[in-house]
């Protein structure tokens, strides 16, 4: 399970790199198709204890899957900024 800290140090460690911002894009969507399979494991873990009495692990898991939501949009957000062209404001 990728943390809140390990996905913010791979998306500053991938946009720091020297690599191409098509490698970036690439580099960072594998980032957030690895939250996309932790978001999916966690939806079908709160399925499954939806009807328990455990609220505690409920909520938990509630808060886990909306953080780990924001961040694979963040993720995503980061590799579409790098998709976007550059401005060349001084050359017209």
């Amino acid at each position: 399970m990728l943390t809140e800290f390990e996905v913010r140090r791979k998306i500053r460690d991938i946009t720091a790199s020297g690599e191409p911002a098509n490698r970036q894009v690439r580099m960072l969507l594998r980032v957030g198709r690895a939250l996309k399979r932790q978001l999916t494991a966690l939806t079908k873990a709160r399925r499954r204890i939806l009807g328990g009495s455990d609220r505690n692990a409920g909520s938990q898991l509630d808060r886990l899957i909306l953080r780990s939501r924001s961040l694979r949009e963040e993720v995503r957000s980061e590799a579409d900024q790098l998709r976007k062209p550059r401005s060349r404001g001084g050359l017209f």
